[in-house]
């Protein structure tokens, strides 16, 4: 089935921008390796970031509780 120049037209533009948006999906399609379009990398980078802050928080938390405990339960010197 041909394209109607149109659609060549169409599919050349957006073929020129994933080329200039995102080299490495390109790239990957190129050599038959599979990598994630730049927006799935970007939302993964996003949630690691999320979870080393929360996991950081909980640490900072858990060493005030521990903190607080270890004060509370010292006997009078």
């Amino acid at each position: 089935m041909s394209l109607r120049p149109e659609d060549r037209e169409l599919l050349e533009g957006l073929a020129e921008y994933t080329r200039a948006g995102d080299p490495v999906f390109v790239a990957g399609l190129s050599n038959g390796v599979a990598f994630a379009p730049v927006e799935y990398r970007r939302r993964d980078r996003a949630q690691l970031g999320s979870a080393l802050a929360a996991a950081g928080l909980a640490l900072a938390f858990m060493v005030l509780v521990v903190g607080l405990l270890g004060t509370c339960t010292q006997g009078p010197l």
